[in-house]
């Protein structure tokens, strides 16, 4: 079932910055993890899934509708026990406890049925949590493979990265 789908997702500032044409869908029980580096329309993706800010262009559906109250409420905006968590670099500016802590509680999540979506710019977080990883770079998600499979292909989300995104 998807949880959250976008397709054709823009939203472009005024330095011409944002997200253009992002098509992205994420499964129930995933953790989906979407890796770039800072600028690259991670955080702008999210405010849009969050109801913060306006797409210029395009749609998304979360937990099969538009974004409404019983959505959001689903999110974890509202209620105590979400079906869904939208983690904007999470373990950003924590210690190593701190980020071992955050790790624990996803993948407890996780392993209780829960969605989560995540974003990060560090390749072995991602590694360690994500049982699915998307690439965004320039606002355009480049590729998206299952955790097991860049693990093998690859041998690492690093290298994955490094493969797939020309800078």
């Amino acid at each position: 079932m998807d949880i959250i789908k976008t397709e054709g997702l823009t939203k472009l500032y005024r330095n011409g910055r944002g997200i253009k044409d992002l098509n992205l869908t994420v499964q129930k029980g995933e953790v989906f993890g979407l890796l770039g580096p800072n600028g690259s329309g991670k955080t702008t993706t999210f405010k849009i899934l969050a109801g913060l800010l306006r797409q210029n262009s395009g749609n998304f559906e979360i937990f099969g509708g538009a974004e409404h109250k019983s959505a959001r409420a689903k999110m974890g905006v509202m209620i105590e026990n979400p079906e869904l968590y939208i983690l904007d670099e999470p373990t950003n500016g924590l210690d190593i406890i701190g980020t071992a802590e955050i790790r624990r509680i996803i993948k407890g999540e996780a392993e209780r049925g829960k969605t989560i979506l995540i974003s990060s710019h560090i390749a072995n977080e991602m590694e360690l949590i994500c049982s699915k990883i998307g690439l965004i770079s320039d606002g355009q998600l480049i590729r998206v493979e299952y955790i097991d499979d860049v693990l093998r292909d690859y041998g690492s989300v690093e290298e994955y990265y490094i493969s797939n995104i020309q800078e």
